[in-house]
């Protein structure tokens, strides 16, 4: 990442975290709630599983176009901040 957009790309990331860690479990208890009673074998949780499941895949995509763009090796923003490349 460009050191003139890592403010930026820690915001999107922090931004899109917050917003899954208050959507995640109110989405999660309103899914058991409705399906409780067509999964009675556990009460509706293992509505769980696709829930935390899709999201992950469905970012499968995004993360390869992002290996297809990123350069490869140690450029020159590791070199100026000092980071270690091992």
């Amino acid at each position: 990442m460009p050191a003139s957009q890592r403010g930026a790309i820690a915001g999107l990331a922090t931004t899109t975290k917050g917003i899954a860690l208050i959507l995640g479990p109110v989405a999660a208890g309103v899914l058991i709630d409705v399906l409780g009673p067509q999964l009675e074998a556990t009460d509706g949780y293992q509505v769980l599983w696709p829930l935390c499941g899709l999201p992950i895949l469905a970012a499968l995509p995004l993360v390869y176009r992002l290996t297809r763009v990123e350069p490869r090796g140690p450029g020159p923003s590791h070199e100026k901040i000092g980071v270690p490349i091992t």
